[in-house]
């Protein structure tokens, strides 16, 4: 490990498998493809300044993800607070039911921000597989191959953990309230 993320590279390797990735995922919460593209470079730039805090480079995605994280609660907390209401960044599935974020009233961005937590919190509840297995095929789309070639796992894998990661989340939604019975 020594030596090796002073490699450019390691970083070029990581920039191409880890990028497209992370570009989605900031551009999935800022809704804006170019300050996503901007935070996407100073991940980079921030990750590869702070190679120390790499220790495992088998973790490069997840110190990526977490970089870019911050980088982006940082980015929207400085914007002013009607740019981006916090639950802005579901626009996928299982949260095609939600309205357009720029259409809500205060007590509905309040209540897209409590869903926001509460998905956070149970991503951060999840096993690592199952949290990147829903990171990957629901809030990113990714399909089962470019899960099974970042990942290593098997096609069997993929379908298991995202369906264990689906099924652990809207359990979890339906607890918090935020699901209707049927």
């Amino acid at each position: 490990m020594e030596g090796h993320t002073d490699n450019r590279q390691f970083w070029h390797g990581a920039y191409e498998e880890h990028g497209p990735g992370i570009l989605a995922f900031l551009t999935n919460r800022l809704g804006n493809r170019t300050q996503a593209e901007d935070l996407l470079q100073e991940t980079f730039v921030r990750a590869i300044r702070a190679k120390d805090n790499l220790r495992d480079t088998s973790k490069v995605k997840s110190y990526l993800f977490s970089v870019a994280h911050n980088l982006m609660v940082n980015h929207v907390r400085k914007k002013k607070p009607t740019s981006l209401p916090q639950g802005a960044d579901f626009d996928g599935d299982p949260f095609d039911l939600v309205a357009d974020p720029d259409q809500l009233a205060p007590d509905e961005e309040a209540a897209m921000s409590d869903l926001n937590g509460h998905v956070t919190r149970t991503m951060e509840s999840m096993s690592e597989r199952y949290r990147v297995a829903f990171q990957l095929g629901v809030l990113e789309g990714r399909s089962y191959d470019e899960i099974c070639r970042s990942t290593g796992w098997n096609l069997g894998q993929v379908k298991i953990n995202i369906h264990r990661a689906r099924k652990q989340m809207i359990a979890s939604l339906s607890d918090g309230g935020y699901l209707d019975e049927r």
